[in-house]
């Protein structure tokens, strides 16, 4: 393997993909389809701190968060580009002296920090715990096909199908 792009655009950041490049092959599959991601997604087998993160919160340790900007496409259309826009968010001001010398290298708009995290609750909300994920590793530790154990935990009830299907109609038919 020689590069692996995590949240991949060449499909578009609103159905990024998981791209693995080897020596002779690439591997790309959106976010739907690739096994991996759908797990990740769903919050199955986060870290443990994941579900209680201490730095989630608005005041934080670092000088500066970089995090994907939710919403953009609600709050700043124009921004909405479909190949990702990042929040930077200035603790301090050490950041923000930073920031200020070397903004004219960037392309960025200053918003309100109520309308960066708007969207974005992840931002000071750790997410919520995957009541699967105990079961998840504990069949792991026994099953050799981590496929089949995966698609058996990501499996989107016939509920939460329908209501990704509306969701996808209506989206596609605003646009």
């Amino acid at each position: 393997m020689k590069k692996v792009y995590f949240r991949n655009k060449d499909l578009g950041w609103k159905l990024f993909s998981l791209k693995m490049v080897f020596d002779k092959n690439i591997y790309v599959n959106d976010l739907n389809n690739d096994l991996y991601m759908k797990g990740f997604l769903q919050d199955l087998y986060l870290r443990p701190s994941c579900y209680n993160c201490r730095f989630k919160k608005v005041n934080r340790v670092s000088d500066i968060t970089v995090a994907d900007f939710w919403g953009i496409d609600k709050l700043l259309p124009k921004f909405d580009d479909d190949k990702g826009t990042s929040l930077v968010i200035l603790h301090n001001n050490k950041a923000k002296n930073l920031f200020y010398k070397l903004k004219d290298k960037m392309n960025f708009i200053e918003v309100k920090f109520e309308d960066g995290i708007r969207y974005n609750k992840s931002m000071i909300t750790s997410v919520r715990y995957n009541e699967k994920r105990d079961l998840f590793f504990a069949e792991f530790k026994i099953k050799e096909n981590l496929f089949d154990l995966i698609k058996k935990y990501t499996k989107l009830s016939f509920k939460r199908r329908i209501k990704q299907k509306i969701k996808f109609m209506i989206k596609t038919f605003i646009k």
